[in-house]
Parts: C-alpha cells; structure tokens; sequence
C-alpha cells in the first residue's frame, strides 16, 4: 500500500487503522500485523530482502500481531509512528483470509509540538481493539459477527439469544478484608467534550484485586416518578492503559475508546482507566463490583504528562464530527488499499 496525500506528494505521518472484514464471515485472517517504511522505490523491497541488502530503510512494525474478527469493522492505533514519516505500509496476515479494506489515517505533515502533551485518538471499541485491557459486552444483530468462541444459544422459549460468559468475574482480596459482590448504579454527567475538540486526562485508577464491569443502562420514564433519563448519551468514553515497570501508567500503551450505549466493558484487574466519562448527554451506568471495606486495592496516579483525547470521525454516532487533524492540525488524509 503506497500513501499518497491530497497534494499529489508521497508519504506522511500515521495515526490509526481501519482493517474491514465485512463479508467474510468465515474464511478471516485470525490476526493481522502492520509495519511501515520510507522509500523512494515504487515497490520496496520485503522485509528480508531489505535486511540482506544492509545499510537503507527498514521496514518498522507499526501493529504488532493482533487479532481479527469476522464481518465487521476493526479500528487500531498505531504505535511508533509520533513524527515519522512514511511512505508505504505493509498487511501481513495469519494464515490467509480475506480483508475487505485497510485504511490507514494521519496527516500530510507532522503535528506541532505541543509542548509535552501526548495526544490521543478515540477510536470505536470493538473486542480486538480492547483485547489487551479486558472484555467487550454486547450482542449482535448478526450472528456472523459474533466473535469465535463466544457460545450462543436460544432462551426463554425462543424469545432471545444468549450470548455466554462473555467475561467472568476475577476476585483475588485477601480474606480479611471482607470483600463483598455488589451493584451499584453511576449516573453520570457529560464531559465538556465539543465536536472537532479534545478532552484532557490528568489522573488514571486501578483495583489490583478484581476486575470491574460497566453497563450502560436504558431510557426512559413511566408514571409515578421512577426518576428514569428521559433521554440518555448515546456513547461514553473509555481510556485504559497497561501497568509499566515503575508500577505506574504505561503511556505508550494508552488507548482510548468510544463505547456505544448497547456496548459494556469489564476492565481485567490492575489495568490503570480514566473514570466513566459520557458523551453529550448523562447516562446511567450499572457497575459490577466486588469491594472491600476501606478501599483496599484501589490507587489513582495523577499524570506527569497530560494527555490530550481527539475524537475519531469514523465513529458511526459521531459521523457529524469533522476530523479532528482537519480542523485542529490541517488537512488529513486516508491511505487505502
């Protein structure tokens, strides 16, 4: 795939990915992974042939293996590609299967310096993209979307489908303790999040003892005062990150999300998360829990870098949103394949 921008110029600087499966519901790559290069050559050289001919451009991994699901649409980013340019990338997947479209995003021309601030793009949640930080909860209106090794089974007579233990409950608090199973209900506010803005992230939390689900709750009110949202968000964010080496935020591993309301999450214990954050409108939050008296377990880390969140376009409830690399860096670009 050779990157091309709008200006008729070759190259730029990458952000994120679309890999789109559609259609292929069972003959799927099961993982895929990207590595990029700059190079004059129409075609460069693969990535051994490029090796053995020494001094030159590398081909640089910039998606490690990752897995893929079928028919649906799988929204990435990108890692190793702050301030480098690019001229070509390269899809290699595991085995072979069919991939509908790639569609690689970023800019003609470096972002500015900000100052110190690392920035962030929110991009649509789906299982692979939130693998390695815990479990999407959702069902699907088609079955072959449906990601392998989920069970599912009619119920209730045949008036539902069951999609089964799509995450299981994790509880490691020493006995004495007294940890407690619960729910609790979260009504949230909107963040002040505009279309084509940013949102900043200061401080991520953690429970080292067990994992945490997040459900979205639904609208509406009846008679007699059930103190229902008449009208609720639609999506909310989600923000997560990997534990590094000195027990504190890995921030080359942050990673932002926008959930729909029919999506829930279950964090995996000890991943660091920036608190529920709704999008637009309030939204009501069911929360399965298991706590301790005293709190014990749980930990902030307020941010020595501030981390600056850009709302993705692509997102199908956000289709108004304007990209944001248009109208707060310039103009943007899409590489196709």
């Amino acid at each position: 795939m050779k990157i091309l921008d709008h200006s008729g110029g070759s190259g730029g600087y990458l952000s994120h990915v679309e890999i789109d499966t559609a259609h292929f519901k069972g003959n799927f790559p099961e993982s895929c992974q990207l590595h990029a290069i700059n190079s004059p050559d129409l075609v460069p050289p693969h990535q051994q042939e490029a090796s053995e001919a020494g001094e030159g451009a590398r081909w640089a991994p910039i998606l490690p293996r990752t897995k893929l699901g079928p028919h649906r649409q799988h929204f990435f980013q990108l890692q190793s590609v702050d301030r480098v340019k690019y001229t070509h990338v390269m899809l290699t997947i595991h085995p072979d299967g069919g991939v509908k479209r790639v569609r690689v995003i970023g800019t003609q021309s470096a972002l500015p310096d900000m100052g110190g601030i690392k920035i962030l793009d929110a991009l649509p949640l789906t299982p692979e993209g939130f693998g390695t930080f815990g479990q999407v909860v959702q069902g699907y209106r088609d079955l072959n979307a449906v990601p392998r090794g989920v069970r599912v089974t009619g119920a209730n007579q045949g008036s539902a489908l069951k999609f089964h233990k799509l995450s299981l409950s994790e509880s490691s608090y020493p006995a004495d303790v007294q940890a407690t199973a619960g729910l609790s209900v979260y009504r949230c506010q909107p963040i002040d999040a505009k279309l084509g803005g940013h949102w900043d992230i200061k401080v991520l939390e953690r429970h080292l003892h067990t994992n945490q689900g997040f459900i979205p709750m639904g609208t509406g009110s009846m008679k007699g005062g059930d103190q229902g949202l008449e009208e609720a968000a639609r999506a909310y964010l989600v923000v997560v990150a990997q534990n590094g080496k000195d027990d504190k935020p890995d921030l080359e591993t942050m990673r932002a999300f926008i959930a729909t309301s029919a999506q829930g999450i279950v964090y995996n214990t000890g991943i660091w998360r920036k608190s529920r954050q709704t999008l637009s409108k309030a939204r009501k939050l069911n929360l399965r829990i298991r706590s301790p008296h005293g709190g014990v377990g749980e930990g902030l880390a307020p941010l020595t870098t501030l981390i600056r969140c850009f709302f993705s376009p692509f997102h199908s409830h956000w289709t108004s949103l304007a990209s944001r690399r248009r109208s707060v860096m310039g103009e943007s670009w899409i590489a196709r394949s």
